[in-house]
Order: C-alpha cells, then structure tokens, then sequence
C-alpha cells in the first residue's frame, strides 16, 4: 500500500513560528493550504476555544456577466474584492484603530457583520444594540442589490449576442 508523503505539503506551523498579524501564503494548488490553515484553526477552537472566521468567495460568480460587456472589468472587481476582504475585521478588531480609521473601515458593510457575531459571541451584545450601523447595512444592501437588477434587466437583451 502507498503512503503519501505528507513533506510536500505546506505547514501552517512554520509560518505562525513568525508571530505576525497576518500572514499572506502563495503557493500552488493542491498543496495544503488551505486544509492546514482549517486544520490548524479547528484544533485552537476545539483545544482552546480561540475564534476563527474562513471565508472563502470565488470571483467568477462576480466577474463573469460584467465581463461580457467590459472586458477590463475583471482586473477592477478581482482589485476591489480583495481590498474589501482585508478591510473587513475578521482578524483584527475595528475597536482598535483610531476613530479616523475606524469610521473609513466602516464604509464596508461586512464590517457590521463581522462585528456583530462578535459581539454577540465575545461580549454578550446584541447585533441591534447598533440601529445606524444596521440601518446603513440594509439601505447599503438594498441599493446594491436595486442597482445589480437594474444593469441585468438593461444587459439581458444583449446576454446572447455576446455569449
């Protein structure tokens, strides 16, 4: 019976020896990545109740209709995506930053969010203890969410031509 050799995979253990904030990892597929930092992560929360969040979004589902139309949108959605996700607190906390900084980084709704299963995970609060924060969440998502259909009804007719 063949046994994998686990040396070729990536150790998250080598790169927390570095005590950093966050750590960026590029590398190839297929090569641990992602199963170690999980792996790792589940077993401080099992072992030492410490939180993790993972999120995972695939740019295609964003990129691939406005593609069609405007061929150089992808690089700006791929550019906006990725600093709305280091934006967004997961592993740090917003209450941390000056009251500059923390009122820029609020602009990002996921801010609310994340902050909310915080709060009612870490400091017993509620998510509604913050009315303008979850005002400006929905009225933010509905005004995303009238402006995606509004370009699709307008777009739908062309869909074929360009396909």
């Amino acid at each position: 019976m063949n046994e994998i050799d686990t040396s070729i995979f990536w150790d998250i253990c080598r790169t927390m020896t570095h005590n950093m904030l966050i750590n960026i990892i590029l590398g190839g597929r297929g090569s641990g990545k992602s199963y170690g930092a999980k792996k790792k992560a589940c077993e401080n929360f099992l072992n030492k109740k410490e939180q993790f969040g993972y999120i995972r979004r695939y740019k295609d589902d964003l990129k691939k209709p406005l593609e069609q139309f405007f061929k150089d949108i992808a690089q700006i959605i791929g550019i906006c995506l990725q600093l709305g996700m280091w934006a967004t607190p997961i592993l740090w906390n917003i209450e941390t930053m000056s009251p500059n900084f923390q009122m820029l980084l609020s602009i990002n709704p996921l801010v609310y969010v994340v902050s909310g299963y915080r709060d009612a995970i870490v400091s017993d609060r509620w998510f509604f203890e913050r009315p303008l924060e979850t005002l400006y969440f929905w009225v933010f998502t509905v005004l995303v969410l009238w402006a995606g259909t509004t370009m699709f009804k307008r777009l739908k007719p062309h869909f074929a031509d360009v396909l």
